[in-house]
C-alpha cells in the first residue's frame, strides 16, 4: 500500500531463518510497540513471510456489574514482511508507521464489514418489518405484486409503472429478484419464480409477506441493496445491533448488559461513524429492543439468546 509518510525504511538482517523466527516479532514490538505481533510465519525456496497482526486493548465491562474486564481484540493480518535471501544472510525491509497503521485501518473496515453482514443475516426478518424500511423497498413490493398478480407482464410494463425517473434502480431491482429466485425472465415476460410461489397465499401488504419475503430479500442481497441502490436504511439498523453485539461478542456473554455511552463509542470504534449522537444511538436502539433483536432492562441493553448464539455461529470477531 502507498504511504505518505516520509519516515525512512530500514531493513533488518538475519544470518539464519531460525534466527527470523525465534527474533523478528521483539524486534518487530521494539519499534512499532507491543501491540504489534507475528501471525504467520511462512518459509519458501528463497524467501520467508512474516504476517504480522496488531492486538488493541477494549473494554468490554458489564455497566451493571462494572467488573472492569479488559480484552485484547486481535486483527489480522496488517502488513506483511518479506525476508530476502542474500549472500549475507536475509534481510527485511521494515515498514514505516504509516503502512502499519493503514493496515490496521483496513483491516478494521473488513471486520466492520463483516459484522454489519453477519447481523443484517440474524436480523432480516426483523429489519424488513420496520416501517422506515419497507418504505425504501416500495419499490420492490411493487415490482412484486405487478409480476405475481399479472403475471406474464412484460418487462416493458414494469418501467412504465415505475416511470422514467426511475429506470436505473427499476433494472437494478429487476437484476436482484431474478438473481434470488423471487422472479424469472423468458424472453420480455417476467413470472414469479420459486421464492416468491412459496409465498402465495401471503397479501404483499400484510406485515407477514414484509417479514418473510422482503427479510429474505435483504438477506440474499444486502450489500447490492445497501451499496449499490444506496438504501443507506437497510445499514443502520444491523450497524447499531452490531455496536452493541461487537462486544457481547469479545465477552462471549450474550446478556451482557451495556449503557447507551458505550454502545456509542463502540459505534464510533468499530464503525467510525465519530458524529453520531448517543441520542440518536438510543432511539435506534429502543427501535431495535421493541423487534426483539436487543432487549433493554432499565437504561441498560442486552442481547437476545437466539441473535446471538446465530451471531455467534458465523462472526469473524
Amino acid at each position: 500500500m502507498a504511504s505518505t509518510s516520509t519516515e525512512p525504511r530500514s531493513k533488518i538482517r538475519f544470518d539464519e531463518p531460525e534466527d527470523i523466527e525465534d527474533e523478528v516479532e521483539l524486534k518487530i514490538k521494539r519499534r512499532f510497540g507491543r501491540g504489534l505481533f507475528v501471525d504467520k510465519y511462512d518459509v519458501m525456496d528463497d524467501a520467508i513471510t512474516i504476517k504480522l497482526g496488531n492486538q488493541v486493548p477494549k473494554d468490554v465491562s458489564d455497566c451493571r456489574e462494572r467488573d472492569r474486564v479488559l480484552k485484547f481484540i486481535t486483527y489480522k493480518p496488517v502488513f506483511t514482511l518479506k525476508a530476502e535471501a542474500t549472500r549475507n544472510g536475509y534481510l527485511i525491509e521494515l515498514p514505516n508507521r504509516n503502512e502499519i497503521y493503514e493496515g490496521f485501518v483496513d483491516r478494521k473496515k473488513m471486520v466492520a464489514r463483516q459484522l454489519d453482514t453477519t447481523m443484517a443475516k440474524s436480523i432480516y426478518e426483523e429489519l424488513a418489518s420496520f416501517g422506515p424500511v419497507q418504505t425504501q423497498l416500495s419499490g420492490v413490493k411493487d415490482i412484486l405484486w405487478a409480476v405475481r398478480e399479472k403475471q406474464p407482464v412484460d418487462e416493458d410494463e414494469i418501467y412504465a409503472m415505475r416511470g422514467r425517473d426511475s429506470v436505473d434502480q427499476t433494472q437494478m431491482y429487476l437484476h436482484v429478484l431474478e438473481q434470488t429466485k423471487f422472479i424469472r425472465r423468458s424472453d420480455s415476460d417476467l413470472y414469479s419464480d420459486e421464492n416468491l410461489d412459496a409465498h402465495d397465499e401471503l397479501e404483499i401488504e400484510s406485515d407477514e409477506f414484509s417479514k418473510l419475503v422482503l427479510g429474505q430479500i435483504v438477506q440474499k442481497a444486502y450489500h447490492t441493496l445497501k451499496d449499490e441502490l444506496n438504501l443507506t436504511l437497510l445499514q443502520h439498523y444491523p450497524k447499531y445491533a452490531g455496536s452493541y453485539y461487537y462486544s457481547a461478542l469479545q465477552r462471549d456473554k450474550s446478556d451482557l448488559r451495556l449503557d447507551v455511552e458505550t454502545i456509542t463509542d463502540n459505534l464510533h470504534t468499530v464503525y467510525g461513524d465519530d458524529h453520531v449522537h448517543k441520542f440518536t444511538v438510543e432511539k435506534k436502539l429502543n427501535e431495535l429492543a421493541r423487534a426483539n433483536v436487543v432487549h433493554k432492562d432499565d437504561d441498560l441493553f442486552y442481547g437476545d439468546a437466539d441473535v446471538y448464539m446465530d451471531v455467534a455461529s458465523q462472526t469473524p470477531v
